[in-house]
């Protein structure tokens, strides 16, 4: 697949800019390493710096407020119920062995979304087609993270539990 790689996560509590700082770079620091092979292995990730720029959006119209933020290959959007965090390496990387940075790529996304979480509860998908138009309803129509897995058996069918079993599913689930 083509696509890159989105991780849901419920949102627990409120954050200021900073602590978003803080949270990210305690994640990288301790996953340096794997952002390291990232880097070298990696088809999209350069230059890696575990710097994250943040930004407050206000709410314009009929578009709610949300937070957002890059740093090196991954981005990160906290809605009002829910966290995504994006990373622009393919979906693919995820489960295929050969490509040396799946385990990384999982490392990553644990870590970033360990500073963010204390539940189990994480999603992480092929960023395109259905998953996209799910995180759109997260968004506009303030969608919890129980709503989100709803939706994603429903026009996703059953997730996977594994990295390996992520070849036959679109997605994969723990709750």
């Amino acid at each position: 697949m083509g696509s890159i790689i989105k991780c849901i996560i419920p949102r627990e509590t409120e954050y200021s800019a900073e602590q978003i700082k803080r949270k990210l770079k305690n994640a990288f620091e301790r996953r340096k390493f794997d952002y390291l092979n990232l880097e070298k292995n990696g088809r999209f990730t350069k230059n890696v710096s575990g710097i994250w720029w943040i930004n407050k959006i206000s709410r314009v119209n009929t578009e709610p407020k949300y937070i957002t933020g890059e740093g090196d290959s991954f981005s990160l959007d906290i809605y009002s119920k829910v966290i995504i965090i994006t990373c622009i390496e393919r979906f693919s990387s995820l489960y295929l062995i050969e490509d040396n940075i799946s385990n990384e790529l999982f490392n990553i996304l644990i870590e970033i979304s360990n500073e963010f979480r204390s539940s189990d509860e994480i999603i992480i998908g092929n960023g395109s087609g259905e998953m996209e138009a799910i995180i759109d309803m997260a968004y506009y129509e303030n969608l919890d993270f129980a709503q989100v897995c709803d939706k994603m058996f429903e026009k996703n069918g059953k997730p996977a539990y594994s990295l390996i079993e992520l070849r036959d599913a679109l997605w994969y689930l723990r709750k």
